[in-house]
């Protein structure tokens, strides 16, 4: 569309530059003329005053060409500034907007283009067809002007206007409620107990005031999550009582942001009551310590217009609008703020702030897909591109799996960091594809040879929100921790999610049976101090795994069927050591591999957690114990395999195998599903 307006305005130029010709001769005749009235003065040509008769017949045409002219020259002046912004404007309606505006602008430019492109005028003509020229091209240039003040509306119109479109199309499926306003007689009511005597000036306690700021913001979520009441013009206080309200109301805040659920601010003597979701699986919670790049200055100018507008602040400072929400925003969050929080310069915003604001606007993280071009660490280096924001049993389904990688196949570190180590390609492919519902994820693995593995670095932000929701960094084995309680609470699909992510890595598949593994330290070695970590095992204990144990590459292996043997050896001794062994052990079960049981119970599935093998490495002084996932039987393999496939070709084709081994107990295994009310999806047919 730019370049038909380009070729329109070009045969434009073309008819201005035959009426500048035109401009060119009137001159010449002038010229001539006033050398002619020399001449008649002078008396030096005889046929002059003839000649002279016949220019002033033609001086009201050369008038009306002149004058043309100079309205020409200031047009195009204005003309090319205006062609700019048309361009500018075109390109950027041809991203932003449908067709709908972009076709009545090419309408506009084609009527324009219809009636220019007649047949050149020939330079024979006289100076009134010259001006028909000017005025067609005028014609073109408003053509132009229409058209860029029709995309103008859309594509320049203010923030405010932005903000009330938006308004109403949200309107229309609203899922969450903004900023909820407490009317004047509310808060009458809610602290009509602490009316005063009559003539002295009310005073108050911090004890009362919060009270009244819990009942001012009730708990049903469905409604609000951020309540404003004017105390000023709600309780009729002057100036004095206004300062003393103010100084209680510092302490009712910290006892209530102590309890956790209520936080309140304090801005031009009106309060602020903020229930935040403090659900840790939340994105707007996980990503709250990184920051939210929007994708140009124009999406950032709109957001903080969003959050403005429900405040009732919004101006045309744009610098007063973000002063005034980082005033309250420091109230309001938990974390140190500063003016860096919400950078126009940068075009980003901190992830709680982005919580909070969306509380005041009632925004939800997914309305801003596409206005965030990315989602980093402070540094703005790396991070998950053109983010997406799951939400509901597609996020739970989503992080299920991003753990079960985690726990399984990755190293995570205290900034962020995770490190993803993997044996086959395509099990790292698989993982990409899943980590897409997060965004645009790509990634990069190096072979390291020597260990015959892949290494690939996780953005950190999947990192962040790991270490949010309770994945400890570091030597997970030495720490023994268990899966987040959230987790557990997850819908089925989401459970088998983080099964299937499990299997490939830490599972073991036979003809008859499902199993995994993961270990536990009874002593951290040379990791004790670094830890903390008391060890549970003494000398004693280490010298049995190395006298009865077998030798292994810098190990000794004690397998636990040797040891419950060495329980009933004739030596009061050995049968002592063997039974304190046995009983370290059991009194520090892997608790990974206990939640892990617990998931797949309430799937139906009966597993069972069975010490597997003593480890002592020698170089490290580490004792570690293996921990087995056992099924119950044959039947709770295949009911396992049937619900939750490993996540990788190889595993995934021997669980089909397994399964079409034994199609009786499939069809049991069938029945129970069914007899619970989970749905299989019979994917070993197909």
């Amino acid at each position: 569309m730019v370049r038909m307006a380009g070729r329109i305005e070009s045969r434009g130029r073309g008819e201005r530059s035959e009426i500048r010709d035109a401009g060119s001769d009137v001159r010449e005749l002038r010229e001539v003329r006033d050398a002619e009235e020399v001449q008649v003065e002078t008396g030096e040509d005889e046929h002059a005053v003839e000649r002279i008769e016949r220019s002033d017949a033609q001086e009201p045409v050369e008038r009306r060409v002149v004058d043309a002219i100079q309205e020409l020259d200031a047009e195009e002046g204005r003309e090319s500034d205006t062609r700019k912004r048309i361009a500018g404007a075109l390109r950027e309606l041809e991203e932003i907007e449908g067709g709908s505006v972009r076709d009545r602008v090419e309408r506009a430019v084609a009527e324009v283009k219809e009636e220019v492109e007649k047949p050149d005028i020939p330079p024979e003509k006289d100076f009134e067809d010259a001006r028909e020229v000017v005025e067609r091209a005028k014609e073109v240039e408003e053509a132009n002007v229409e058209a860029k003040e029709e995309e103008s509306r859309v594509s320049e119109s203010s923030p405010r206007e932005a903000f009330e479109d938006s308004s109403e199309q949200r309107a229309e499926g609203e899922k969450r409620k903004g900023l909820e306003r407490v009317p004047d007689e509310q808060v009458r009511e809610t602290f009509s107990e602490l009316e005063s005597k009559e003539g002295e000036p009310r005073s108050w306690a911090s004890e009362e005031i919060a009270e009244g700021l819990k009942r001012l913001a009730p708990e049903d979520a469905e409604v609000s999550r951020v309540y404003c009441a004017d105390i000023r013009e709600g309780l009729g206080l002057t100036p004095e009582e206004v300062e003393s309200f103010t100084n209680e109301f510092q302490q009712a805040k910290e006892a209530l942001e102590a309890e956790g659920e209520v936080r309140c601010g304090m801005v031009d003597e009106k309060v602020y009551i903020w229930r935040p979701d403090l659900d840790p699986t939340q994105l707007e919670n996980a990503y709250g310590n990184l920051y939210y790049y929007f994708r140009d200055e124009e999406a950032f100018e709109k957001y903080i217009w969003d959050i403005a507008c429900p405040l009732g602040i919004e101006g045309d400072d744009e610098k007063q609008n973000i002063e005034h929400l980082q005033k309250l925003a420091s109230q309001m969050l938990t974390e140190p703020t500063s003016e860096y929080c919400v950078n126009p310069r940068l075009n980003r915003i901190r992830g709680d702030h982005v919580h909070f604001f969306n509380n005041l606007s009632g925004k939800t993280l997914s309305e801003l897909e596409g206005e965030i071009s990315k989602i980093t660490k402070k540094g703005g280096r790396g991070g998950i591109r053109n983010p997406r924001f799951p939400e509901g049993e597609e996020l739970e389904i989503a992080l299920a799996r991003l753990t079960a990688v985690a726990v399984s196949d990755c190293h995570l570190k205290a900034n962020g960091t995770l490190e993803y180590a993997e044996g086959e390609i395509s099990r790292i492919r698989i993982v990409e594809r899943d980590l897409q519902v997060f965004g645009d994820i790509r990634m990069n693995p190096k072979l390291k040879e020597r260990e015959n593995f892949y290494e690939v670095f996780l953005p950190s932000p999947f990192g962040i929100v790991l270490l949010h929701l309770g994945i400890p960094s570091g030597d997970r084995t030495v720490q023994n921790p268990g899966l987040y309680p959230e987790l557990r609470e997850f819908s089925v699909k989401a459970q088998c999610g983080f099964i299937e992510n499990l299997i490939p890595q830490d599972g073991t598949i036979s003809r008859k049976n499902v199993q995994w593994t993961h270990s536990n330290a009874l002593h951290a070695g040379d990791k004790t101090e670094i830890y903390g970590i008391e060890p549970k095992v003494g000398r004693k204990e280490i010298n049995l795994i190395i006298e009865e144990g077998k030798r292994e590459k810098h190990s000794w292996v004690l397998n636990y069927g040797k040891l419950e043997e060495l329980r009933q050896s004739d030596s009061d001794n050995l049968r002592h050591i063997a039974d304190s062994l046995w009983n370290i052990v059991y009194e520090n079960p892997n608790r990974l591999v206990e939640d892990e049981i617990r998931i797949v119970r309430k799937l139906g599935v009966n597993y069972n957690a069975k010490p597997y093998t003593i480890r002592y490495h020698e170089r490290s002084g580490r004792v570690s114990v293996a921990w087995t996932a056992e099924p119950e039987s044959v039947l709770e393999s295949i009911k396992l395999a049937m619900i939750a496939p490993s996540n990788d070709v190889i595993k995934r084709q021997i669980m089909r195998d397994l399964i079409a081994n034994h199609p009786k107990y499939m069809r049991r295994a069938l029945r129970q599903f069914e007899k619970n009310g989970i749905e299989v999806y019979q994917w070993w047919t197909s």
